[in-house]
């Protein structure tokens, strides 16, 4: 079952496109040019893959959620070049061959991806106060550039893997930000926060380093080829605490294999199945 948008159907008024439950989904670059007034786009229960490269001509979305969809080839930069803002992004369950969009000039107020795992990414440059970053089972494969993740209020990457094509950059900034479980490969990672950072159980490897920069600092359980350095009130003990953190003998730390796919294929052949029960969903809601 493949799932086009109708042709010669008027979008123009359409604020609300959803789709549900198909083999194959497609949301070609003319699918939605005159839909100027979209502002959400939920896509969920697709088993096989999704063409996502729409150019969408809006300037604000309220939520784009990607759920349960057995691949996307390319999530491209032309998708959201006019858009000036985001609400809310939700990506789960999916894997993403190429992706290339970057958010730069885009304000995003909450991003999620759980279950998630990108072959190919280009960068990512965040560039305008958000609220919220979940990160959560997810891998960033072969990434090229650097990887931008400021700012947000509340930063929380849990058992999530960042492995850098060759040794780059890596910013996590926010008021509270929480990292555990996570691998990071030929990463430099700043991480800064104006109220706190706690960091457990994380590793590194490759040519990897990492800076922690906040005036309240639990850091616990992890493994770098090199000293973690600290910044702000490290002479404060009640505001610093530093214990089992291990320098790798010879720079190898031997980090665990850490992906969402496990978890990504279950709800993918959950997907599969539900298909057969539920049908596919257009809704459009008109002025």
């Amino acid at each position: 079952q493949e799932f086009f948008l109708p042709e010669g159907y008027n979008y123009e008024n359409v604020t609300s496109i959803q789709i549900a439950s198909c083999n194959i989904a497609n949301l070609h670059f003319s699918s939605l040019t005159e839909a100027s007034q979209i502002t959400e786009i939920i896509v969920q229960n697709i088993s096989d893959r999704l063409i996502f490269e729409l150019f969408l001509t809006s300037k604000k979305l309220k939520q784009l959620k990607l759920s349960r969809i057995g691949r996307i080839p390319l999530i491209s930069r032309d998708t959201f070049v006019r858009l000036n803002s985001i609400e809310t992004i939700r990506i789960e369950d999916t894997r993403i061959g190429h992706f290339a969009e970057r958010f730069t000039d885009i304000a995003i107020t909450n991003f999620s991806m759980i279950n998630v795992t990108i072959e190919r990414i280009d960068q990512l440059s965040f560039s305008a106060k958000g609220e919220s970053l979940y990160i959560k089972n997810s891998e960033f494969q072969n990434v090229t550039g650097s990887l931008n993740f400021a700012y947000f209020s509340s930063v929380e990457i849990l058992h999530s893997k960042f492995q850098l094509e060759k040794p780059g950059y890596i910013l996590i900034e926010g008021d509270v930000v929480y990292i555990e479980n996570c691998v990071f490969s030929n990463s430099s990672a700043n991480v800064v926060a104006a109220e706190s950072i706690w960091i457990n159980g994380t590793c590194a490897d490759g040519k990897s380093s990492m800076r922690l920069s906040s005036n309240n600092i639990k850091s616990v359980n992890n493994r770098l080829p090199t000293e973690i350095i600290y910044t702000k009130n490290k002479d404060e003990s009640e505001r610093f605490f530093n214990r089992n953190n291990t320098v790798c003998i010879a720079g190898n730390c031997k980090c665990p294999k850490s992906s969402g796919q496990s978890a990504h294929l279950m709800n993918f052949f959950l997907a599969y199945a539900l298909q057969f029960f539920v049908p596919v969903v257009l809704s459009s809601i008109l002025f």
